[in-house]
């Protein structure tokens, strides 16, 4: 079948197509490749050669390597090798090509939020917390802080990083407040979860977190109203 095929009158986008066929349909990983050679590359821009590297991160890492090399931004190809590496869970590599790119202005946020994801899949969440300051996008990158702080077993710590989204960002201020109870639930912190839920209900009766908490203290068959509020 292959030797009857006349790549010389195809155009790229049909090669493709019959490159993902033996890949995708064939399970013939030999063939595709053979036909991937068949591709006139000199007519893809970096973008097109991008497109077709993903397509290769779960098949030949030594194709995703040869596109990146024939790129002309190199700054381009260096992220898409970092997100290859990420994909494919090669850490060491991922944080070598992460550090490279922080100081390129253009993907040096992107570079900042690979380092910090990086390093909580590594579970290492005290090397993940100043990538997070460092790339200081709140509230986003308050609530990674918080996170990292609950799996290290810092529980005062995360509140008080949930309090700063409570008090600065009055469209999460519910959300944060909530997210304060359950890490004290969460913690095996009954009396403080409790007086959190009330705090809830008190501070922003209107929202859906007020409806979730009261649901909670009924759970529990705390009664509702009444006792000490949660400190702010």
């Amino acid at each position: 079948y292959y030797q009857k095929i006349n790549f010389d009158q195809l155009r790229n986008p049909q090669i493709e197509e019959v490159m993902k066929f033996f890949y995708d349909e064939l399970k013939d990983a030999d063939l595709g490749r053979s036909t991937f050679q068949k591709l006139r590359r000199h007519q893809f821009d970096d973008q097109d050669k991008s497109r077709l590297a993903r397509y290769f991160f779960s098949r030949d890492e030594s194709v995703v390597k040869d596109l990146c090399a024939d790129m002309q931004d190199r700054n381009f190809a260096k992220f898409v090798l970092l997100e290859f590496y990420c994909a494919t869970k090669d850490t060491e590599k991922a944080l070598a090509l992460a550090e490279e790119l922080i100081t390129v202005p253009q993907y040096a946020k992107e570079a900042l939020r690979r380092k910090g994801e990086i390093y909580e899949q590594l579970k290492q969440f005290d090397k993940a917390i100043p990538v997070w300051r460092q790339m200081d996008e709140p509230p986003g990158t308050l609530y990674r802080i918080a996170d990292c702080y609950k799996r290290m077993g810092k529980v005062d710590e995360a509140v008080g990083q949930l309090r700063e989204i409570e008090n600065f960002f009055k469209d999460q201020s519910s959300s944060a407040a909530y997210k304060i109870a359950r890490l004290f639930h969460d913690a095996g912190q009954q009396p403080r979860y409790v007086a959190q839920l009330r705090y809830v209900m008190k501070s922003y009766p209107r929202s859906r977190e007020s409806s979730q908490a009261h649901q909670e203290l009924e759970k529990l068959g705390v009664k509702i109203g009444g006792g000490v509020d949660a400190e702010p």
